[in-house]
């Protein structure tokens, strides 16, 4: 037996999950930073029915918040937000990837995602909000707090570095509409792990703290904190868990968090249903090495086979597979 001491390699982040647990019956709206376009990627290559940042990344929760009661009031965008900037015409209340050199066509883009983003948060179960830094930039003209400034000059802005107190009401009001609306709807905070060196080492740590501090009351108000941050941190406390900029988590670490965020809210029967959703589609991404053989076209007729029993197995998921369903 050996008897020398056992040294533990890290500290392992406690994760305490409350209330009913998600299944692949169960839609998910994620908005915030460049992180929770991460989580969304990977729900989605799980086969979950996801809609990720209706307005493109936004890292401030004030104008975050804005966006939600947008979609509330289903106040979609209107030509009259758009402007010509740098040969594109963009929008303040989104990112800079709808912007578009014909106005129509930004529009349109704008338009369709906003529906996609109402439709998801009056029938999502989870509402993931992803925090990444309380700098806000308000446009003097319009007194928008703006989720991109589009390479305008900085003239054209305010700066603003948002303390709790700051954001507290915009999300009072919306918690309050939030429960009104879809009592049912759970609402998950989390402070985005990508580091915020913009300003420097002590407005990253101080910026960081506030959204934190926010989290701790939006609990108060019924939502539940996904530690993101801390296990980016404490748990995987090493540069090679970051991308080659040193400030975003590597793909590794998004899979960790990833999967400790599936451990979280993932119900039992799910995880079942999930390992089987993997093992088919480990297989269907197989590029077989001759693909015009009889073999391999017997392992892809196998493969639409499981699918078509999967589907046939669970037929309130009409979404499992969809682009790979054989037609009947």
């Amino acid at each position: 037996m050996d008897a020398r001491p056992h040294y533990p390699l890290l500290t392992r982040v406690p994760v305490n999950p409350t209330g009913p647990r998600a299944l692949h019956q169960h839609g998910w709206l994620l908005m915030g930073s460049c992180f929770s376009e991460s989580i969304g990627h990977c729900l989605a290559r799980d086969h979950f029915r996801v809609t990720a940042n209706p307005f493109g990344i936004v890292y401030n929760p004030f104008t975050l918040a804005l966006q939600l009661e947008r979609l509330l009031d289903d106040r979609a965008p209107a030509p009259e937000e758009l402007e010509w900037h740098m040969g594109l015409w963009h929008s303040f209340w989104h990112h800079g990837r709808f912007g578009h050199p014909d106005k129509n066509r930004a529009l349109d883009g704008m338009e369709s995602s906003f529906r996609e983003g109402r439709d998801a948060l009056y029938t999502a179960r989870y509402l993931v909000l992803t925090w990444g830094h309380n700098q806000v930039f308000t446009d003097v003209q319009s007194n928008i707090p703006v989720a991109n400034c589009h390479k305008w000059p900085s003239s054209r802005f305010r700066e603003d570095f948002l303390t709790v107190d700051d954001m507290r009401p915009a999300y009072e009001r919306l918690m309050v509409r939030l429960k009104d609306v879809r009592p049912d709807l759970r609402v998950i905070v989390t402070v985005s792990p990508v580091r915020y060196l913009r300003r420097g080492f002590l407005a990253h740590t101080r910026g960081k703290a506030q959204l934190h501090l926010l989290a701790e009351w939006m609990e108060t108000m019924g939502a539940v904190y996904f530690p993101s941050y801390e296990i980016q941190m404490d748990e995987l406390r090493d540069y090679r868990f970051y991308a080659d900029d040193l400030i975003h988590p590597s793909p590794l670490a998004v899979e960790i968090i990833y999967e400790r965020f599936l451990d979280t809210w993932l119900d039992p029967a799910g995880k079942s249903l999930l390992f089987e959703i993997r093992q088919l589609q480990r297989d269907l991404d197989h590029r077989p090495l001759h693909p015009e053989t009889r073999e391999a076209e017997e392992f892809r007729q196998l493969c639409h086979r499981r699918i078509r029993d999967l589907r046939e197995r669970h037929p309130d998921l009409p979404h499992l597979f969809i682009r790979q369903a054989p037609v009947q």
